[in-house]
């Protein structure tokens, strides 16, 4: 068996309001059976989208991809800041949050 699970998107911010979008959830894959080859086998584990400053007006950052052989989890997207900026949701392989307007 194997599962591959990629980083999570973190939320956007902008510091007047809490009306930002989260961040996606990281890709996921499952898979009953799995060959590994024996030996040294390289994996990737992808991060988290990286904070947000309290002060800073940004969307969120995306998540790091996971890599394990021939699969690759994909990371999710950063959210957008409050209502009225113009700042969309980031687009990854699962879309961070749209915020309410």
């Amino acid at each position: 068996e194997v599962l591959v699970v990629a980083g999570g998107g973190s939320g956007g911010n902008h510091n007047t309001t809490n009306a930002n979008g989260g961040g996606g959830g990281g890709g996921v894959i499952y898979r009953k059976s799995y060959f590994v080859a024996a030996g040294a086998n390289s994996v990737t584990i992808g991060a988290g989208g990286t904070a947000i400053g309290f002060q800073v007006v940004s969307r969120g950052n995306n998540g790091g991809n996971s890599v394990f052989g021939t699969l690759t989890a994909l990371g999710g997207g950063g959210g957008a800041t409050s209502a009225g900026e113009t700042k969309n949701a980031r687009s990854a392989s699962l879309g961070g949050g749209r915020t309410s307007s």
